[in-house]
């Protein structure tokens, strides 16, 4: 333990130095793929571009060739008319193409760039260990295990001790330092409780257990006499509507008697009304009689 010797250390920051490299490497790979990417890309659109103004350009070269055609029929019709020799026909000049620099040669000299080369900082050059991913132990191996970490003892039953690295006194200071260090930073992953948390916890479980009852019948109590009030208004409102529907009734049937009275009085009524007019026709006989027997003693 300690530090290691010099042929270590260099061959520790060798290592280092190498997965830098890599991951460097690695980087300016995908951001070369990514910029070969965009320039595909830009490419393209560049291409469409120029088939767009192509294409605008046949047209418009389309449209002055049926221009000059009309104005050559126009004015071969006037030289007839005139007499005179038609002119020559003229076609409008054809467009030139724009010359393109060649920029395919530039991109591939862009992309056979060499990735740069990495070195090592002064934190790097300072570390004495070379941290090899994957790592030897998995975090849960060296978690439950580092505390139990220690050097060999000659009274281990070991015939001689020796420290390659740094003296036997030493690597255990450094040994007893690494381990509180780890301490501060590491999960205990065997962490049980006491006997004290235990029977605390077991106090806490009945306390709990005992508000969860008075809460539950707290909670009972609060519903049921909701549930009683409830109740009291229902039967309440249920009295009501019976005083009122008893109400309604009988001055219905008040209402009622009211009209079988009138229509009563009214067939009464008219039941005079017919035995009078079954009277008047005798009345009108004996005046009619009564009349005859005047006028015959008059004569």
């Amino acid at each position: 333990m300690g530090d290691p010797p010099a042929v270590m250390k260099k061959k520790f920051q060798e290592l280092i130095l190498k997965d830098k490299q890599e991951k460097s490497d690695a980087e300016f790979k995908a951001k070369q793929e990514e910029e070969k990417r965009k320039k595909a890309v830009e490419k393209r659109q560049k291409m469409l571009e120029k088939e767009k103004k192509k294409q605008l350009k046949k047209l418009e070269y389309i449209k002055k060739k049926q221009e000059a055609k009309l104005e050559f029929e126009k004015k071969k019709k006037e030289a007839e008319e005139k007499g005179e020799e038609a002119p020559a026909e003229e076609e409008p000049p054809a467009e030139e193409e724009e010359k393109e620099a060649d920029e395919d040669e530039e991109e591939d000299a862009d992309m056979e760039e060499e990735p740069p080369k990495v070195e090592l900082t002064n934190e790097e050059k300072k570390m004495t260990f070379y941290k090899a991913s994957p790592p030897d132990l998995t975090s849960y191996a060296l978690n439950t295990a580092f505390m139990k970490f220690s050097c060999p003892e000659k009274e281990e039953g070991f015939d001689e001790v020796r420290s390659e690295w740094a003296a036997l006194p030493k690597s255990k200071e450094y040994l007893k330092t690494w381990i509180q260090e780890k301490k501060t930073t590491t999960r205990i992953e065997d962490l049980a409780p006491g006997e004290w948390f235990q029977g605390k916890w077991k106090e806490w479980q009945k306390c709990l257990q005992a508000w969860h009852a008075k809460q539950n019948a707290f909670k009972t109590a609060v519903a049921k006499k909701a549930a009683d009030k409830a109740t009291k208004e229902a039967r309440k409102a249920a009295t009501v509507a019976a005083k009122e529907a008893k109400a309604k009734a009988v001055a219905a049937a008040k209402e009622k008697a009211k009209e079988a009275g009138e229509e009563a009085k009214e067939e009464d009524k008219m039941e005079v009304e017919e035995e009078e007019e079954e009277e008047d026709p005798e009345d009108d006989a004996d005046g009619s009689a009564s009349e005859a027997n005047d006028d015959d003693d008059e004569q």
